[in-house]
C-alpha cells in the first residue's frame, strides 16, 4: 500500500480489487478461509476487517495527509 503514494483513487481501486480476489476465493473453497465449520462467519470476517482498514487509509489519505501531517 505505501507504494500507492497515499492516492485515495488508487486506494479505493486496490481495495475493490483485492476485495474481488477474496470473494472469488471464498467461491473457490469456502471452508479454507474459515477457522470453524461455518464458512460464511470467516468472509465477513475477514472481509469487514480488511475494509476497515481500507476505510481508515482512506480517511488518512483525505486532503493530502494533512491529518499525518499535524500529529
Amino acid at each position: 500500500m505505501s507504494a500507492l503514494y497515499f492516492q485515495k483513487e488508487l486506494v479505493l481501486i486496490v481495495g475493490g480489487f483485492i476485495d474481488i480476489v477474496i470473494i472469488i476465493s471464498y467461491t473457490i473453497n469456502p471452508l479454507a478461509m474459515a477457522n470453524s465449520t461455518n464458512a460464511a462467519s470467516g468472509l465477513t470476517r475477514i472481509l469487514v476487517y480488511f475494509n476497515v482498514a481500507i476505510i481508515l487509509i482512506f480517511f488518512l489519505t483525505n486532503g493530502e495527509g494533512i491529518w499525518l501531517t499535524q500529529l
